[in-house]
């Protein structure tokens, strides 16, 4: 088992983190961009509906794991 140095250790979680945040992100364009299409009758609202809890529940779940990572750096600190 590889140990770590915590500043390492810290660096990681942080990438993690910010790649998490990135992909929220593009996860709220796609949702705001299937909202345009619904709007726009491209798609309909059952389809728009479908679509955006998907994406809901995939931005929730990063954001829990969030949580997590955060949790996980202030303990490194301590």
């Amino acid at each position: 088992m590889t140990i770590y140095p915590i500043k390492d250790n810290s660096l990681k979680i942080k990438k993690q983190m910010e790649g998490l945040e990135l992909e929220n992100n593009k996860l709220t364009e796609n949702l705001d961009k299937n909202y345009m299409n619904m709007l726009k009758g491209i798609i309909d609202e059952e389809q728009y509906i479908r679509v955006s809890e998907n994406i809901k529940t995939e931005i929730s779940n990063n954001k829990k794991i969030l949580i997590i990572l955060k949790m996980k750096i202030v303990n490194l600190i301590k």
